[in-house]
């Protein structure tokens, strides 16, 4: 990995992210070349390590993720890891378009039902003239 910085968000669960700043702590040290001069930091809900001599490689980092998460598989069944370059996001992974009602004449999305419902007589209306 080229960057010298890498970080994990854990989208706004503060409480995760301590728990996997704690195990990134152990976890890391131990892996290959990591040591403390690359320091761990924890802000809010990001962990952000800094990577200088590019010790931790992005596969190596993902494999500890997933050893986090399997290491209680029922707490944590339901959360999942992306990445895009050097930023790891871990997280419960939300269907945005699930509870999405879509107007049939223009395909206007809203999650309201009473929004949609006045959407769809105005969307009617204006189709008909």
């Amino acid at each position: 990995m080229s960057s010298d910085k890498i970080i994990i968000s854990c989208a706004g669960d503060k409480e995760l992210a301590r728990q996997v700043y704690s195990y990134l702590q152990a976890n890391l040290s131990s892996s290959k070349g990591h040591n403390m001069h690359d320091p761990i930091t924890l802000a809010e809900d990001e962990i952000e390590i800094m990577n200088d001599r590019n010790a931790v490689s992005q596969d190596d980092l993902y494999n500890i993720l997933i050893d986090f998460l399997e290491s209680d598989k029922e707490k944590y069944s339901e959360y999942e890891i992306s990445d895009l370059e050097n930023i790891f996001t871990v997280g419960i992974k939300k269907d945005l378009l699930k509870d999405m009602k879509t107007c049939e004449y223009c395909g206007y999305m809203s999650k309201d039902y009473d929004d949609m419902y006045m959407h769809r007589l105005v969307c009617a209306a204006i189709t008909r003239l």
